[in-house]
């Protein structure tokens, strides 16, 4: 018995063809088959890692590609707010002065700033630099008075002072447009002492903040949902 357990392991050792057909013999399809398996599974595996890493950087790309669209998107939402803003102050050129003068009991309305050039706009140009050049007014004060949407002048119909009216337009009125159009307004008053100063603001609608300033520092609000 021994002697021929001996030749058996020579013959495993030794003849390449026995070795295969004991293996055949003992071993089931599944494990002779398993370094093919293995390799298979392992190629596949090369396959997955490839085809992940491509989606990462697919992932990473429309990562960047949707927010290059939201910063385009705000943009032109900025642009379009922009455009109603632009809107209603053409609008307001046309509109404000008749309410101006009906609520305030004025007559003979111009604008003499923010619209066309006209010869009551160069008087009041003319005005505004020779109160400048006493001191009354600094830097900062007369780019607000530059910046003002419109500024109206009239002549009361009560006292028959000179009267400046400090507007602002906004598609939708905000604080941020009370307190312009109330800055502007004081700043009218220190470079004309001896006239009547008011301040309005025009727009489609206004936010209730926006509002409750205006009521809080008596500016004036000219509200027209069809614009």
């Amino acid at each position: 018995m021994v002697a021929i357990r001996q030749d058996f392991l020579r013959l495993l050792r030794e003849d390449a063809e026995f070795k295969a057909e004991v293996r055949r013999a003992v071993l089931t399809d599944e494990v002779l088959n398993m370094p093919e398996t293995l390799a298979r599974i392992s190629s596949r595996m090369d396959e997955m890692s490839v085809w992940m890493g491509e989606m990462s950087v697919r992932q990473d790309e429309m990562s960047a590609g949707i927010s290059h669209m939201g910063g385009r998107l705000r943009s032109v939402e900025i642009d379009v707010a922009e455009l109603k803003g632009d809107m209603v102050e053409l609008k307001m050129a046309n509109r404000i002065v008749p309410f101006i003068s009906d609520k305030l009991e004025l007559r003979a309305g111009l604008i003499v700033r923010g619209g066309q050039p006209t010869a009551a706009s160069v008087e009041f140009d003319d005005l505004f630099y020779d109160v400048r050049k006493t001191g009354a007014i600094d830097e900062r004060e007369r780019g607000r008075i530059n910046a003002t949407d419109l500024i109206i002048s009239a002549i009361s119909r009560k006292s028959g002072a000179r009267v400046y009216v400090a507007v602002e337009a906004s598609y939708v009125i905000d604080i941020r447009d009370v307190t312009r159009a109330r800055n502007s307004a004081e700043i009218l008053a220190k470079a004309f002492p001896n006239a009547e100063i008011y301040s309005a603001v025009y727009g489609r609608r206004i936010n209730p903040e926006g509002q409750s300033e205006a009521d809080r520092r008596g500016v004036f609000v000219y509200v027209n949902p069809r614009d």
